[in-house]
């Protein structure tokens, strides 16, 4: 038996098989609400997952399920693009205020600020940038040397 079966709540779930990058962008985008599950693992307090930017970019609310301390959880809370709790009352909380906001018409969409210098383009433009400023630098490091 499922555990969606045994907790009641298997005919409300739909289960998809893999599909292609684009599409699940395009499925992130049509979400009313994007589930970002959090490790409770001192290790995981520096990563930041690429599923986390791919969010931010389809600018639906992120519900975050996890430790609060984290660098995931510090860009949700500054890009004011959800929650993130591990309390179960906070999530419900949360939860029942996007049902209530959809039966009034719809959750909206955060702006695009939430994105805003965070794509692949922009990303790799800003670390360009940077590599050109270090290449044209004469007292680069390199192994915490100065070189000459």
């Amino acid at each position: 038996m499922s555990e969606a079966q045994r907790y009641g709540v298997a005919h409300v779930l739909e289960m998809k098989d893999a599909v292609p990058h684009q599409e699940a962008l395009g499925l992130q985008r049509a979400a009313d609400v994007l589930l970002l599950l959090l490790w409770n693992d001192p290790r995981e307090r520096g990563v930041y997952t690429g599923k986390l930017f791919e969010y931010l970019g389809a600018r639906r609310p992120i519900l975050g399920i996890g430790p609060a301390d984290n660098v995931a959880a510090d860009l949700i809370r500054e890009r004011q693009a959800g929650m993130v709790s591990a309390d179960p009352d906070e999530i419900a909380g949360q939860l029942i205020r996007w049902l209530d906001a959809k039966e009034c018409g719809g959750i909206p969409d955060l702006p695009a600020s939430v994105a805003a210098g965070l794509s692949r383009e922009e990303q790799t433009r800003q670390l360009e940038r940077f590599l050109m400023q270090i290449a044209g630098n004469p007292s680069v490091y390199r192994h915490n040397e100065r070189i000459p």
